[in-house]
C-alpha cells in the first residue's frame, strides 16, 4: 500500500520550501537536526578537468558517483556506459562541444554562490528528518546536459541539471524556443523545493 501520508508530507514541505524564499524559515525548530546537503558541482569537475586526465578521471567518476554517473552517460547525455570501448572519446566530445563549453560558462557564472540553495536544501531536509529521523539523506549532484533533463533520481542520488535553472531571462531559453509559462520555474531558487518533491517520488512512486 502507498504511504500516502508521506508523499503529501513531501508536497506540503516542497510547498513551505518554495514559500520559505519570501520568509526567515519553515513552522518547527529544527535547529539542533544536523542535515547539510549541498549541491555538488559534478559538471565542474567535468568540464574544467585537463584534456589529458580524461581516462583517469573516468575511474574517478565512476568511484566517486556510482549510478548517478551511469545515469548521466547512458540517458542524459546520450553516449553509452563508461564500459564502452569509444566511450573516452564521445565524452571527450561532449566536453569540448563549443556549445556545450558554452552552456557551462554560463552556468558557473549563474551558480558561482550557491549558498542560498544548500540553505534551502539543508532546511528542507533537516525538516524530513524532523518527521523521518531514521532516514537517509541523498546526495544531490549538479550536472550540464545541454538541456537535456532537469532532475532525476536514482539510488540514493538526486541529479540536477543545473541548465534547466538558469534564470526566467536567460537567453538560451529563448533560442530553444521554451514557453513563457514555464520559464517562472528556470530559476536557482526552484531547486530546494524541486528536489524535495523529486526525492518524495523516488520515495512513495
Amino acid at each position: 500500500m502507498r504511504p500516502v501520508p508521506g508523499i503529501l508530507f513531501f508536497i506540503w514541505l516542497a510547498t513551505l520550501i518554495s514559500a520559505a524564499c519570501r520568509r526567515e524559515s519553515l513552522e518547527v525548530n529544527v535547529s539542533g537536526i544536523g542535515a547539510e546537503v549541498t549541491v555538488e558541482r559534478f559538471d565542474r569537475q567535468l568540464f574544467l578537468m585537463k584534456p589529458d586526465t580524461i581516462n583517469q578521471a573516468i575511474g574517478y567518476f565512476y568511484d566517486r558517483y556510482g549510478d548517478f554517473y551511469d545515469v548521466f552517460n547512458v540517458h542524459i547525455i546520450g553516449i553509452g556506459p563508461a564500459s564502452g570501448r569509444r566511450y573516452p572519446a564521445f565524452l571527450s566530445m561532449f566536453i569540448n562541444d563549443p556549445t556545450n563549453r558554452e552552456v557551462f560558462s554560463y552556468t558557473d557564472r549563474v551558480f558561482g554562490d550557491m549558498a542560498d540553495i544548500g540553505r534551502g536544501l539543508s532546511d528542507g531536509f533537516r525538516h524530513y528528518l524532523y518527521h523521518y529521523p531514521d532516514s537517509v539523506l541523498p546526495r544531490v549532484i549538479g550536472y550540464v546536459s545541454g538541456f537535456n533533463q532537469g532532475l532525476f533520481t536514482v539510488g540514493r542520488y538526486i541529479g540536477v541539471g543545473l541548465d534547466q535553472y538558469l534564470g526566467s531571462d536567460c537567453p538560451y531559453y529563448d533560442m530553444l524556443g521554451t514557453p513563457r509559462y514555464q520559464l517562472i520555474r528556470k530559476v536557482p531558487a526552484k531547486i530546494p523545493s524541486d528536489v524535495m518533491y523529486a526525492w518524495a517520488t523516488s520515495l512513495y512512486p
